[in-house]
């Protein structure tokens, strides 16, 4: 064994864990950071919002862990510089959080306004089936398929 241990954050209880995924992501937390930034931009030019939600929350997971190793080393040292970047990444988590809330909230709204589109769409099919006769839907050769 090589005896490295981190501690790994459960993210939610409706996705898998990946504690192998998680824990390089945590060993490598400053490449995992920066590579998950430079995603954003890109996420937002395809609009793929939940992956954008989801690089959020990553970010805010990784920023507490940060701010919680810098505040263990001024406890540690009393060293006022690492007081001061933990509450920096701190403050980076909480925006990060808050990121992700308001593009959970637009994937929110989005589906809510595909939900309100679909049973118009169904309510003018029936008008159409109810506005033919019994004969026109026997002679129809799709009828069977409603």
């Amino acid at each position: 064994m090589c005896q490295l241990q981190k501690e790994v954050l459960a993210r939610s209880i409706e996705e898998p864990v990946d504690f192998y995924g998680a824990f390089i992501d945590i060993y490598f937390q400053d490449q995992e950071f920066h590579r998950l930034k430079g995603n954003i931009e890109l996420y937002e030019e395809e609009k793929n919002w939940k992956e954008l939600a989801l690089t959020y929350s990553l970010l805010s997971d990784l920023s507490k862990l940060k701010a919680g190793e810098l505040a263990k080393d001024y406890v540690a040292t009393r060293d006022t510089e690492k007081l001061k970047e933990s509450e920096k990444w701190r403050s980076e988590a909480t925006k990060f959080k808050l990121l992700e809330r308001e593009v959970r909230q637009k994937i929110e709204s989005q589906e809510f306004e595909m939900e309100e589109v679909e049973p118009e769409v169904e309510e003018e099919d029936e008008k159409l089936a109810r506005d033919r006769t019994l004969e026109e839907v026997f002679d129809d050769p799709g009828f069977l398929e409603w």
